[in-house]
């Protein structure tokens, strides 16, 4: 991986190189024995760390903790020296997002949840969604800045406002799912009458350090098509997540069933990729398509699309799905917000 940053402003260019953030992310890694192998850290770098170790606490504690450890010298600073504000000043650092976004690329490649979540190691029972991948930071940052633009949680706490949902499917929450074929398109169905901005989007780096933008995709399938009837009544809640909307995604197997409706290379992949990962097998997977298509309001030459789309997906599924005993559990069960760090 390149870990010289991406983009910057010109004063964190000069100020923050790639190395520095690489030295500071080897020492927040670190642990026990060998966080004490590892050189002291000069004032600058405690400076750097201190302020790392505020960035990374909500989502990488345990990297947090080292950088805070590493920097324990600077205790003895004066108090406004410890300030995040002024180590900002003090070093030029203008870009607080950018500095963020590459720590958590870096940290995100020795990571090791996200090594077992790629070789598919998953918690029985549990339908875990991992919001620590880029796409899930860049998902809640993108519904964080739709409700700044809206101002929903001030309607809201004014009782003028319901609290607003969104519905929120594609390959994005398929990606969030398995971890897999990385996807930044948001694809949504919030509540009736709240205007959607199209000009709203995020621009994060990914895991690769690649400059990726989110944002939403008004005409995505997902707000029609081929649906479970009972897919919008079990949908799994994102607890907490952003002020003044409630958001929701489907459980994988209705996700799966609903990429049916069109079928391009990158659902079929999505679709094996949750198979694979254990969240449904082939004979749920036509079960539940085969009810979506006795209920749907599609026209004849629709339906006829989709059921050659569901036969397919069927075939897909019964070449990469794992066999478990699981499946149907964790279709009808469980649900867990995974945090990493």
């Amino acid at each position: 991986m390149n870990h010289t940053p991406s983009t910057s402003t010109e004063s964190d260019c000069t100020t923050l190189a790639g190395a520095d953030l690489w030295s500071l992310c080897t020492r927040a890694l670190a642990s026990g024995d060998s966080a004490r192998d590892l050189p002291p850290l000069q004032p600058r770098e405690q400076h750097l760390a201190h302020l790392f170790s505020v960035l990374l606490s909500p989502t990488h504690p345990r990297a947090a903790r080292n950088l805070a450890d590493a920097a324990g010298e600077l205790k003895e600073a004066p108090p406004e020296q410890r300030s995040a504000l002024w180590i900002m000043q003090r070093y030029q650092i203008t870009d607080l997002p950018w500095v963020r976004n590459n720590l958590v690329a870096i940290l995100g490649e020795e990571d090791r949840s996200q090594d077992l979540r790629r070789r598919g190691v998953r918690e029985p029972g549990v339908i875990t969604i991992d919001m620590d991948l880029p796409a899930g930071r860049g998902l809640l940052a993108f519904f964080g800045c739709l409700e700044k633009r809206l101002g929903l949680a001030r309607l809201q706490e004014q009782g003028k406002l319901e609290p607003v949902s969104a519905f929120i499917s594609g390959g994005l929450i398929a990606h969030l799912y398995t971890g897999v074929h990385p996807c930044y398109v948001v694809e949504a169905q919030i509540s009736a009458g709240i205007p959607c901005p199209g000009d709203v989007v995020v621009e994060l780096i990914d895991a690769k350090g690649v400059p990726q933008l989110v944002y939403l995709d008004h005409w995505s399938p997902s707000a029609r098509g081929l649906w479970h009837p009972e897919a919008f009544d079990r949908c799994l809640p994102i607890f907490g997540a952003v002020r003044g909307f409630d958001l929701e995604v489907p459980r994988p197997i209705d996700l799966a069933v609903n990429m049916c409706t069109s079928l391009t290379q990158s659902e079929g992949l999505w679709i094996s990729a949750m198979a694979r990962a254990g969240l449904y097998g082939v004979e749920d997977f036509r079960a539940h398509a085969a009810q979506a298509l006795l209920e749907s309001a599609a026209d004849e030459s629709s339906l006829q699309v989709y059921e050659s789309h569901v036969e397919l997906a069927a075939r897909l599924i019964a070449l990469t799905a794992r066999p478990t005993a699981q499946a149907l559990a964790m279709n009808s069960g469980m649900f867990a917000r995974r945090n990493t760090g």
